[in-house]
C-alpha cells in the first residue's frame, strides 16, 4: 500500500511506534468531518429509535438469552 494513490493523495504505510501526532491536513475537510462525528455521536446517544435501534435492541436481547442459556448449562463464555 505504501506509495499508492487514493482520493488524490499518496498513501504512506509504516508500522506505528506510538510517537506519531496526527492532525487533520485540510481545514475545510476537517470541519466537515468534525460536524459528521458530532452528528454520529448524537445519533448514537439517541439510539433506540428507528429501525436501526430496534435491530440493535433485538440483537442485545439475543445476546443476553445466549448468555443465560450458557450459564444454565454450566458453561461460561471467556
Amino acid at each position: 500500500m505504501n506509495g499508492r494513490w487514493f482520493d488524490e493523495r499518496q498513501l504512506e504505510a509504516y508500522i506505528a511506534d506510538g510517537s506519531e501526532k496526527f492532525k487533520k491536513s485540510d481545514e475545510k475537510k476537517a470541519h466537515l468531518e468534525d460536524e459528521n462525528e458530532n452528528k454520529n455521536a448524537n445519533a448514537n446517544a439517541n439510539e433506540g429509535g428507528g429501525a436501526e435501534g430496534e435491530r440493535l435492541d433485538k440483537f442485545g436481547e439475543w445476546l443476553e438469552e445466549e448468555k443465560r442459556g450458557n450459564e444454565k448449562e454450566g458453561r461460561q463464555e471467556e
